[in-house]
């Protein structure tokens, strides 16, 4: 973790690549692609969760935990390809920004291979950082040996995660279990989208959090409607965006609470959903759970705008929140 009061500059030199970001340059809803406890860090005050008074964010750096590179357009939409996407960071203060594959053919309209991903980033490696995904519905063809080799060849090759694991098979199921495994096994995070189609569970999210229990040496980082849909108590649907107000002790809360290796990615619609359907409980969840909780966009066409830039001016949260959802949470973990 970063020190508290640390400048933004000295920052971005303890991130890395600080001259190479270029410092003066750097002042959607994507959910559904087809349908469309904090544990309290030793350098954070016992008082982190009162208000600063004058914080501003944009002092700190900003890594988003969850774009996608496309080469082509879809849905409507513009690609976003990578100058384009330096562009976009620029515009918006992103220093870094972590770039899922999209492999299974449930995840978008067209396959967004982890291979191309690589090759993609290497040009701006001090901005971009690759993640690698898999099908795990290949091991029924292929077998287990065949997906070992590919996250391995992925991660020699300089992918720092496993996401976006975008696959239609329930949560808890065997080929999932082979994924957990090896991302504890190299220790790298996991980042999944959860819905009606994809890594599914019911309500109340009681397979995933078997597999939580199960697997307590992978880090996951848990995305989509599946997932921010269990965010009030007793919720209603399974996926979806719920509009009614939030009641305290929903499964998200809870999870978020109870287990260490989980973290929350505010990206997409159904983030921001889980944040402005009721502002004052987004507040008290924000504050309460800032060390579990990390910004993103899920940001993949030139032409998708993006909420999740509002956060900072919506809400009220110390500077170590602010770091912590910013950029410690997702730093600490690559």
């Amino acid at each position: 973790m970063v020190r508290e009061g640390v400048t933004r500059r000295e920052a971005l030199t303890l991130l890395g690549g600080a001259t190479a970001v270029g410092l003066a340059g750097c002042s959607a809803d994507e959910d559904g692609a087809t349908t469309q406890s904090s544990s309290e860090d030793a350098t954070t005050p016992s008082d982190s969760n009162a208000s600063d008074g004058d914080v501003q964010p944009a002092e700190l750096p900003l890594i988003d935990v969850h774009i996608h590179l496309t080469p082509e357009p879809a849905f409507g939409r513009e690609p976003f390809q990578t100058d384009a996407a330096i562009d976009w960071m620029d515009e918006h203060g992103v220093d870094k920004a972590i770039v899922h594959p999209l492999e299974s053919p449930t995840a978008w309209s067209y396959p967004i291979p982890s291979w191309w991903v690589l090759r993609e980033v290497a040009s701006h490696p001090d901005r971009l950082i690759p993640f690698a995904s898999v099908g795990p519905q290949q091991i029924e063809r292929f077998g287990l040996d065949r997906l070992q080799t590919r996250i391995n060849t992925y991660l020699d090759a300089g992918a720092k995660g496993v996401g976006e694991l975008k696959a239609p098979l329930p949560i808890d199921h065997d080929y999932m279990h082979a994924v957990y495994e090896l991302c504890a096994s190299h220790n790298v995070p996991l980042l999944f989208h959860m819905d009606e189609m994809n890594a599914t569970d019911e309500i109340g999210l009681g397979a995933f959090e078997s597999m939580l229990e199960s697997y307590p040496d992978t880090t996951f980082i848990a995305h989509g409607p599946g997932w921010w849909s269990q965010l009030s108590k007793n919720p209603a649907q399974f996926g979806g965006y719920p509009t009614n107000s939030v009641d305290s002790g929903g499964p998200v809360p809870r999870l978020l609470t109870q287990y260490d290796n989980l973290y929350g990615d505010l990206s997409g619609g159904s983030g921001w959903n889980a944040l402005t359907r009721d502002r004052s409980f987004a507040q008290t969840f924000l504050t309460t759970h800032a060390e579990h909780l990390m910004f993103g966009t899920d940001k993949l066409s030139t032409s998708n705008a993006v909420d999740q830039f509002a956060l900072f001016e919506t809400f009220d949260l110390s500077r170590n929140q602010w770091a912590a959802i910013r950029y410690q949470n997702i730093q600490q973990l690559l």
